[in-house]
Formats: C-alpha cells, sequence, structure tokens
C-alpha cells in the first residue's frame, strides 16, 4: 500500500530570484524611488511566509502603491508559495548612505537575506542670484511661463553627438543599463536592455538590436535646429525599432493599436477627445515625464515655438504662438498624464545630471505645481485608500523619539499631524502646502496643536521632542499633487502613542448575578504589551488572587475592548465585597496596576444557594420576545424589576406587589430589545437577587 504524503511534510524550502538588489542610488529625503523587484517561492512550508524590510526601504506585492515599511505576510496553500513578486523601494527618511538586507522567512524554513542599498540626499534645487525661482511667487499664466523662460534660457549646449557619451549619467537604470523610456519596465518585464556605447544604433530590423536618441520633441517639428536638437531634456535614449514606429507621429491614448512594443507602447488612432489622427501610447510608466518634457518644450523655446507651427506635421499639437502653444487637446492630455503620474527620483536625478551639463532646469520636475498655474486644468483625483496597519516603536528614550510606520493608501504623498493630550482635530485644505517637521511643534501648525512633523512619499517617521507624560495622537492623510495642486484624502488613519506600554482609559467590575462578575477594561494604545491578569481580593485590598489572563493585542494605536467573566462564591447570611484590579504585564516583564473598582453582594438571610435558586426562577431563558419571574415570597411586598445591558443601562423597569406564596410576573414587552446579554434584577424588601438572561430570535 503506497500513501502520498502532502507536500509541506516534505524538506521546508524557500527560493530567491536574486540575493542582492543593484544600489537604487540617489533619493531625496521623504521621497522614493521607482521599485525593483525580486521573486519568491517556497515548497513544504508549516508557516507563512514573512518579509521584513530594512529601515529607509520599503516593500509591497503592488508595484504602483501600498507600500510599508512594516512585514508584510504571504500565505502558503498546502505547504506551497507560488511565485510571488515582491517591489522594493527605497524611500529614506534620514540623509546619507543606507544600506542592509530584507529579511525573508517561514518558521522551519531555511532565511533568505536580499542585500539593498541606496542614497538619500536633499532636494537641493541650485541657488543663482538668489532663489532660483524666487521670481515666479505670485505669477501665473502667460506671465509666469515667461518668467520660467527667463530663468532657463540660454542654457549651455552640448553637441549632439555628445549626447552617447552624457546618457550613462543622465539615463542610468539601477543594473547599469541604460534606462530605456520604450523598453525598461518597472512593473512588468523588462524584454531587453542595452549595454551603453555597446548598443549604440546603427542600423536595426527588431526591437532589441540597439539604442539611438529619440526627439520627443521630433526635430522635424523645429527643423533639426540648435539647440534644440541636442537639448538633453527632451531626448531619450530609446530602442531604435520602437523610435522608428513611433516616428514623429504626437504622443496620445490608442485603443486599437496597428504596432504594439514589447514593452506595450502602442500606435494607433488616437482614442483622446480632440485629434482622431495617429498617434503613439507609451506606457503608464513614464507618460508623466513625456508630458513635463512637453511643458518644458514650450517654456524653453517660447520665442521660437510659435513659428514652428508649418514644420513638418507639427500643426497636429501646436497652436502657432507663444501662449498655449499647444492645441487644447494636447494641453487636457497632458496635464492628465502629468496628474496621473507624478514626478520620480528618476526624474529628479535626470534634472539634476542635465543641470551639471547645460546649467538648465526643468522647472515642471522641480515644482510641478507651474503646470496648473499655467495651463490651468484639474488637479489630481483624490486618493481614496486609507493607510493602515500603523505600528509605533519607541527607538530612543534619551531623547525620547518615536518611530511611525504604516502601510500606505493609495495617495502618491502622505501628510502627518500629530496632537498632545487631545485627538488631531484639523483636516489640511486642498491646495496648500504644509511645511513638516519631525520635531514636534516645529512644523505647520493646523488650527490649534495640529502640528505636521511629516510630509513625503514614504511609510515611515521619526518624531522627536516628545516628553514620557503625554498621550501623542496621531492622524496620516493620503494625498496627491503638490502645493497649490494638493488634493487631500479627508478620511485620515488615526491612533495614539505615548512612553506608557498601556494607557488604560477605562475599568470596571460588574455583578451580572449573584455567581457571576463581568470585568472590563479598554486601553486607549498599547506597545509591546502581553497580557493582563485580573486579581480579585474579598472584603479588603491586602489578599489579592490571580482570577485569570487575557492576552494582550500587543501593540496597537486604536482603542482596544477587553472583558473578563469571573465566578463568585457563594457566602451566605453576609454582605461581601469583591475589590478588582488589573495587572499589566509587558513582553520584557515590566508590570504596572490599575485602579481598584468593587462590587458588592447581600447575602444577609439567605443561608444557602438554594433557598436563594427555589425563591427567583426565570423562564424562558434564552427568550424571544417575553419572558416569566416565577417568585416565592414569605409575604405581600412591592417587588421592583429592572432589566440592564451589558453596560449598566437600564432597559426596562417594572413595579409589581407580589402576594405571598408562589406566582409568576410575565414581561411580555421586550420584543424590541436587540439581541444580547442583559441583567434581570428583582428587588423584594430588603432583597435583592439578579439573574443574567439571554435575548435571542
Amino acid at each position: 500500500m503506497f500513501v502520498i504524503a502532502p507536500s509541506y511534510l516534505f524538506a521546508q524550502t524557500l527560493t530567491c530570484s536574486v540575493s542582492s538588489l543593484p544600489s537604487f542610488g540617489n533619493c531625496v529625503i521623504n521621497l522614493a524611488t521607482a521599485a525593483q523587484k525580486f521573486t519568491i517561492s517556497g515548497s513544504g512550508l508549516t508557516n507563512e511566509v514573512i518579509i521584513t524590510p530594512i529601515a529607509s526601504f520599503e516593500i509591497a506585492t503592488n508595484c504602483v502603491s501600498q507600500y510599508t515599511s512594516n512585514p508584510i505576510l504571504l500565505n502558503i496553500d498546502s505547504g506551497i508559495l507560488t511565485n510571488t513578486t515582491v517591489f522594493v523601494r527605497l524611500s529614506p527618511s534620514v540623509i546619507g548612505n543606507v544600506s542592509g538586507t530584507i529579511n525573508v522567512k517561514s518558521i522551519g524554513a531555511n532565511d533568505i537575506n536580499i542585500a539593498v542599498s541606496g542614497v538619500s540626499t536633499n532636494w537641493n534645487i541650485p541657488v543663482a542670484n538668489g532663489n532660483y525661482y524666487s521670481s515666479t511667487t505670485d505669477l501665473s499664466g502667460a506671465e509666469l511661463k515667461t518668467a520660467l523662460y527667463n530663468k532657463i534660457s540660454g542654457h549651455s549646449v552640448s553637441s549632439y553627438s555628445g549626447l552617447w557619451n552624457t546618457y550613462s549619467t543622465t539615463d542610468n537604470f539601477y543594473n547599469g543599463k541604460v534606462w530605456d523610456i520604450y523598453s525598461t519596465n518597472i512593473c512588468g518585464v523588462t524584454p531587453y536592455d542595452f549595454t551603453f556605447g555597446t548598443n549604440q544604433c546603427g542600423s536595426y530590423s527588431k526591437e532589441s538590436d540597439c539604442y539611438n536618441r529619440e526627439h520627443s520633441f521630433p526635430q522635424s517639428w523645429f527643423g533639426s535646429a540648435s539647440p534644440m536638437v541636442s537639448d538633453m531634456f527632451h531626448i531619450y535614449p530609446t530602442d531604435g525599432k520602437v523610435n522608428g514606429e513611433r516616428n514623429n507621429y504626437p504622443y496620445g491614448e490608442v485603443s486599437s493599436a496597428i504596432f504594439t512594443s514589447l514593452q506595450g507602447g502602442k500606435l494607433g488612432a488616437n482614442t483622446f477627445p480632440g485629434y482622431s489622427g495617429t498617434v503613439f501610447e507609451p506606457i503608464d510608466e513614464y507618460k508623466g515625464d513625456l508630458a513635463r518634457t512637453y511643458f518644458y518644450m514650450a517654456t524653453r523655446y517660447e520665442n521660437l515655438i510659435a513659428g514652428w507651427q508649418n514644420n513638418g506635421n507639427a500643426n497636429e499639437i501646436l497652436a502657432g504662438n507663444s501662449f498655449p502653444v499647444y492645441d487644447q487637446w494636447v494641453i487636457d492630455l497632458m496635464v492628465k498624464w502629468h496628474n496621473q503620474d507624478p514626478i520620480s527620483s528618476k526624474e529628479i536625478n535626470r534634472n539634476n545630471a542635465i543641470y551639471s551639463y547645460q546649467q538648465n532646469r526643468n522647472p515642471y520636475i522641480d515644482s510641478p505645481q507651474f503646470v496648473q498655474r499655467i495651463w490651468g486644468g484639474n488637479c489630481p483625483n483624490k486618493p481614496i485608500i486609507v493607510s493602515n496597519n500603523i505600528k509605533v516603536e519607541l527607538p530612543s528614550i534619551t531623547p525620547i523619539t518615536f518611530n511611525l510606520k504604516w502601510h500606505s493608501g493609495n495617495g502618491n504623498r502622505r501628510i502627518v499631524l500629530v496632537k498632545a493630550n487631545a485627538p488631531v482635530d484639523e483636516i489640511p485644505l486642498d491646495s496648500f502646502e504644509y511645511l513638516a517637521n519631525s520635531v514636534l511643534g516645529v512644523g505647520d501648525q493646523l488650527g490649534e496643536g495640529n502640528y505636521v512633523v511629516y510630509n513625503g512619499m514614504g511609510s515611515t517617521m521619526n518624531i522627536t521632542n516628545c516628553n514620557a507624560t503625554t498621550i501623542y495622537y496621531f492622524a496620516i492623510f493620503e494625498f496627491n499633487g503638490y502645493q497649490k495642486t494638493a488634493q487631500y484624502f479627508s478620511t485620515p488613519a488615526v491612533g495614539s502613542f505615548s512612553l506608557k506600554q498601556v494607557n488604560l482609559v477605562s475599568f470596571a467590575a460588574q455583578l451580572i448575578d449573584s455567581k457571576t462578575s463581568s470585568i472590563t477594561w479598554k486601553t486607549e494604545c498599547e506597545r509591546n504589551n502581553d497580557q493582563f491578569e485580573i486579581v480579585r481580593s474579598v472584603n479588603d485590598t491586602n489578599n489579592w488572587q490571580n482570577r485569570g489572563s487575557v492576552k494582550s493585542i500587543g501593540n496597537s494605536v486604536l482603542p482596544t475592548n477587553y472583558s473578563y467573566t469571573d465566578s463568585l462564591p457563594f457566602i451566605s447570611n453576609v454582605k461581601v465585597k469583591f475589590y478588582y484590579r488589573l495587572k499589566q504585564i509587558g513582553l520584557d516583564s515590566s508590570y504596572s496596576y490599575s485602579n481598584i473598582d468593587s462590587i458588592a453582594i447581600d447575602h444577609t438571610g439567605i443561608g444557602n444557594i438554594q433557598e436563594l435558586a427555589m425563591s427567583f426562577q426565570i423562564s424562558p431563558n434564552p427568550f424571544i420576545n417575553q419572558i416569566g419571574v416565577y417568585v416565592v415570597s414569605q409575604q405581600e411586598n412591592l417587588s421592583i424589576i429592572t432589566i440592564k445591558n451589558i453596560l449598566g443601562n437600564e432597559v426596562f423597569k417594572l413595579s409589581k406587589n407580589i402576594n405571598q406564596g408562589k406566582q409568576v410576573i410575565t414581561i411580555n414587552e421586550l420584543d424590541l430589545l436587540p439581541n444580547g446579554i442583559y441583567i434581570l434584577q428583582l428587588q423584594c424588601g430588603n432583597q435583592t437577587i439578579r439573574q443574567r438572561i439571554i435575548k435571542q430570535q
């Protein structure tokens, strides 16, 4: 007889496609690079796979959004983890070189560590005769475009042939290959790549033969004249074949393609409103790059571009003027792409590299809000997914420093507000830029006491200038856009943190019936907490005994409710008082006690528990819409029946005279009560009896 064992009984193995990723290069602090990726798989596994990033790096299983600095968990199926792509990006919160490993673990299997590195820099726009863009502060429309023209015109001109040499600086991908906007695919598979110098065109007959110099703004539109013909800002290294297929067609959007590149670029009839001719549509990753390139061309050559309308097919996009320069359909399309694909670390680095050669910049990379200030159009859409899975750590006590980590929503950026001793009560306003500072109290203040401590693309930050006795509340708002185009999602992720392991909001003991008590408590936030022990003392506060424990949630920035049900001893012919308190125990074995609460039971005149049970019975229990209270009374008396919910709120009350002997009191007004647990109390003379009842359908 042969038995096939399930796969998870075999050796537990994790496999990764790489052991290291190329350096991410430079990234401006609080921004993020384009992603790199690796693939992970496993067999024979008995536990889920946990992937943990190193500080300054983020991971996701979605290439575009929802990156996190927290660990992510990959579920297995019958011991198997199928090939899963994990995206990694550098998003630093400190300046300097950053490096380390991303850990991949499944308990019982081999650990995998993937080396990552990069450099965090400041966003230093060069200063020339004062702030580079100081003359643009209060301008808009054509006036603003002219001011930018005066700033970036007259650049240092390089030779067209010299571009072959500069590309290794301006368009260098992580792996040292050519960063080709027509073949390099961040989210998907890059079908081929090129080596600088070695793979220069030459002739080509198919994709991947060679790369050449793509005038994204075709040189036929300006007569191949200088300085446009060698202006690095609009000339990208791209696959020769795809460049040839694109030809001098405008950019647009295509539904039905007559040519599709291996990367996904499409040639065909334009479906964007306003033009129906043939266009080329690049993949989404680079649409914003090209839009900002076209806004640059309209600005840098403001003095010439009106005369280009009749060159080749330039009339298909040019309006024959210096403002607004393009036909309206082109403006609408470029604003759309500009919003959909915000500036990237690639563009920032390319902008800086070209500045070192040409001594001018693309202002729409440095300050993306210039686009709407000049050409108008819609602002970016608001995000619709809020940040989540927020965790707080305490990396330093001297000085007190808190670290927040979260799982980002689908905004391109996030802003974090913090307020002391009260929840954040302000919402950032659209079209406003807020300056952040991780030193609490230094950044912009919204309303009263709501300070901006973070504004960036990442999913982690440190907060300093905190004290030991304060509870701090935070709100993380997702947003898209930049400065005057900022669009904030008004629903934030919220929570709180403090130096204490646990902030206890409430603690209460409540009598359910003569045999049972309910202990409830609520925490505002917890950090590295392990458990709560419930301790009790009878008739004094000197003889505490452990009654049980409840496992803590461990780490939480949100309020958490807990409860414990305790059984009570019956002590005849006396009044009994039960005292309760909590012992909170941390993961480090430290502990603290809560305040004390108490409940009392009057057993005076009751000799034993059987006598009590015979004098008071309830049926049916559970009940649907009515209940009968069976009473045995030694004499005629007034009885008061009350029903309270588990929170102690009275939901029913009845006063009724009862006669000596056995009788039943029927309560048939309970059909509107919500399902749940209630406490029925019968008070008759100096005797009070309670019993738990359950309402159900």
